[in-house]
């Protein structure tokens, strides 16, 4: 048996996803007035979200949009995680008195060239 969204026993009747006892939805004008713009927004960015893919994938079944499951539960696609920086260059920020200073730190410019 399909396993549809259950919404909270809280007294709103008016709650879209309010099914009967025989598991039929109790305002299904309501989303068979909707578009399918209005379905993906609702269901990705509204009252929807509370669903799991299961229940939403259910719902769509039954309201007759299995058109838009592939949409809906497309993977949401994140940037890679930023890992460590990488490690700092030396900078010539200054010269003076024969020493680099970059990052805070003093580099001779004999240690520089690899003398030191």
């Amino acid at each position: 048996m399909t396993q549809f969204y259950q919404p909270p026993l809280d007294g709103l009747a008016d709650d879209p996803f309010m099914r009967d006892g025989d598991d039929k939805l109790i305002r299904r004008s309501y989303w068979l007035d909707l578009s399918d713009r209005s379905i993906v927004l609702l269901m990705t960015q509204g009252i929807g979200t509370r669903l799991t893919a299961d229940e939403k994938r259910a719902h769509l079944m039954d309201i007759r949009r299995p058109h838009l499951i592939d949409t809906i539960l497309a993977p949401e696609v994140l940037p890679p995680e930023r890992g460590p920086d990488p490690p700092c260059r030396l900078r010539r920020t200054s010269y003076a008195n024969g020493a680099f200073y970059a990052d805070g730190g003093i580099v001779t410019k004999s240690s520089w060239n690899g003398a030191g």
